[in-house]
């Protein structure tokens, strides 16, 4: 079996070194360098990974003739961020997909944010046959945790990248004794959301307070959401509101803001702010 990996640093490298631990090596890595480190913990590059326990990888743009030799192969992809087209796909026997999302819902980029933001009580992982469709083919596995009322994206993508692991695993196991099953997605529940931007980063003080909470905790460690040009690491506290209009911004210092929001007071502590000192 030939079997490819196209995998970034962050869940990629969970995937990767979840699968060396069961006696799985890829045949080759693909992944991409980014700009800068990863940002929502400190992880290593995922190519350095590969190097250490000698899977060879590249970050060169993939194209048909680099898989001429896997018509009887598996490509497994755990977090690419680019649509793998059909001159790749067509190299292989199998190719599937790890999303981060309960598939249908949260189809397209960052179902992470997505999932904390519209107050999702589960998540999960999808195995799905790649299109060159976004996240539409049929699930092969899936896989759901319980999301908790202040869980932060940090902490879902960590606990979502062993689900992805461990789904790694089965997959390829259930691929050598070709006992993997398809099932077709029921479009009619499907959801997909935008990408983000700076804008969709902003509090929106007409919310509730528990509606800006998870937003703000969508948001931690990184990117952080916004209150006009302010960076918010987290919310604090929540307080009884005041008798004045949402966005009122009631106290300010170098700490953090107390802000009138739709159904109470909130304490937002500011980057490199200290909380509680308002």
């Amino acid at each position: 079996m030939k079997f490819v990996l196209f995998a970034l640093t962050g869940l990629g490298n969970v995937v990767l070194r979840t699968l060396l631990d069961r006696g799985i090596r890829p045949d080759l890595l693909i992944t991409r360098e980014e700009k800068g480190a990863y940002p929502y913990e400190p992880i290593p590059f995922i190519g350095d990974l590969a190097s250490s326990s000698d899977v060879p990888w590249n970050t060169c743009s993939p194209d048909d003739q680099s898989f001429a030799s896997c018509s009887d192969g598996l490509l497994l992809v755990a977090t690419y961020h680019r649509i793998i087209r059909r001159n790749v796909l067509q190299n292989f026997k199998t190719a599937i997909n790890l999303h981060p999302s309960l598939l249908p819902h949260n189809r397209g980029a960052n179902p992470f944010f997505w999932s904390l933001r519209n107050g999702d009580k589960s998540a999960g992982v999808s195995a799905h046959a790649l299109t060159e469709g976004v996240d539409d083919g049929p699930i092969c596995m899936q896989a759901s945790i319980d999301v908790g009322p202040n869980e932060t994206q940090t902490l879902l993508r960590h606990r979502l990248a062993h689900v992805a692991g461990k789904m790694s695993v089965d997959i390829v196991n259930q691929f050598r004794s070709e006992t993997l099953v398809f099932k077709e997605q029921d479009s009619r529940f499907a959801t997909s959301y935008p990408r983000l931007d700076e804008a969709a980063f902003q509090i929106d003080t007409n919310e509730s307070a528990d509606q800006i909470r998870r937003h703000v905790n969508a948001l931690r460690d990184w990117p952080l959401a916004l209150l006009g040009g302010r960076r918010v690491r987290r919310l604090t506290q929540i307080l009884e509101p005041s008798l004045v209009e949402p966005g009122t911004i009631l106290s300010e210092n170098s700490a953090g803001y107390v802000v009138r929001v739709a159904d109470a007071d909130i304490v937002l502590e500011l980057e490199n702010g200290a909380a509680g000192n308002l």
